[in-house]
């Protein structure tokens, strides 16, 4: 990594700094403090940014003054941290007003490069009790701001009774849209049940009161159902979209060739809107009659299904283009 361009802050800054702005502190904690810099300085100059870290916030401690803020920021960045680096420019500039336009200037240059290797995400849980941290055990803000280095972000979510669960986002330079983390399910839970799953022994024992046929036309009219709720949803959407369509044909603030492209898209969520409601109220009716079978065979009484796994299992599917229903069963 190439050295910065910021100049660090030579002893002989330091010396004036102290001199003037403790003139009444006590003589040892000022001389530990320089020594304390004297040493970062070399430590620096020497390539070794790790310890030199350590002697300048040494120094900061016994004499906290501005200044040594460039010297931490310095190897904040050397150490790829951009983000403290940052941090400790920023308050530079913040607990320094005076500061001279020349510094000013070639700190806010140092502040716009290292902005280019930061990006600010705000993370949201589900849960809302759950806790977010890292992979190391830091914990991170909820609700707010974080700023993180560029590139690959993994973090932890915990809530109780429940494992955690690992999710690794990847961070862009300046503002990114928000992440909601969802922790997994209880322990001993699931995300969902599936429709098409088997049915345990009670629930096949039960089932048995009514006859296969009940079973198959209650099975088809519910599928129907979900089908025709799906599709008349989708036309909603449909209609919507023309609604805003023609909004937009009729907004004389656009171009016309965004009128122009925004009345193809009226035109076609009209066709899409028509072909959706048409088939919403076949499958409606599809449902209705399905019912009157199902009726049919409840109040008729064919008796007990025979013997044996007659499960039936039902699933609807919708599509812009179509929808139906999927019916699984056995017979003996």
């Amino acid at each position: 990594m190439a050295f910065r361009s910021i100049p660090l802050v030579g002893p002989m800054t330091l010396a004036l700094v102290l001199g003037w702005t403790f003139p009444l502190a006590a003589q040892s904690a000022r001389e530990l403090a320089r020594e304390s810099f004297d040493e970062g300085v070399a430590r620096f100059e020497e390539g070794d940014a790790q310890r030199a870290l350590a002697s300048f916030q040494k120094a900061y401690e016994l004499a906290p003054h501005p200044v040594v803020r460039i010297n931490i920021a310095a190897c904040y960045e050397q150490l790829g941290e951009p983000v403290r680096a940052l941090e400790h420019y920023e308050a530079f500039l913040t607990e320094s007003p005076d500061v001279s336009d020349t510094q000013r200037e070639d700190i806010a240059k140092a502040i716009a490069a290292l902005e280019q290797q930061v990006g600010t995400v705000t993370l949201q849980v589900d849960p809302p009790t759950a806790r977010l941290r890292t992979e190391t055990g830091d914990p991170l803000p909820v609700g707010s701001p974080l700023r993180h280095r560029t590139g690959p972000l993994t973090v932890v979510i915990e809530a109780e009774d429940r494992p955690p669960r690992t999710q690794t986002l990847e961070i862009k330079p300046g503002p990114n849209d928000p992440v909601t983390i969802h922790a997994l399910p209880p322990e001993g839970g699931s995300a969902g049940e599936d429709p098409l799953a088997p049915v345990d022994d009670s629930v096949r024992s039960d089932s048995r009161l009514f006859s296969t046929p009940v079973w198959i036309a209650g099975g088809t009219a519910v599928a129907l159902l979900a089908g025709a709720l799906v599709t008349g949803s989708m036309a909603l959407g449909a209609q919507s979209d023309f609604e805003t369509a023609v909004s937009r044909t009729n907004d004389g603030s656009l171009s016309p060739a965004q009128r122009r492209e925004a009345y193809q898209s009226g035109v076609d969520a009209a066709d899409r809107a028509d072909t959706l409601s048409l088939l919403s109220d076949v499958l409606l009716l599809g449902s209705l009659a399905g019912a009157g079978v199902t009726a049919y065979f409840l109040f008729r009484g064919d008796g007990e299904s025979a013997p044996g796994d007659n499960r039936l299992q039902a699933g609807a599917w919708a599509l812009p283009g179509g929808a139906g229903a999927v019916l699984r069963g056995s017979f003996q």
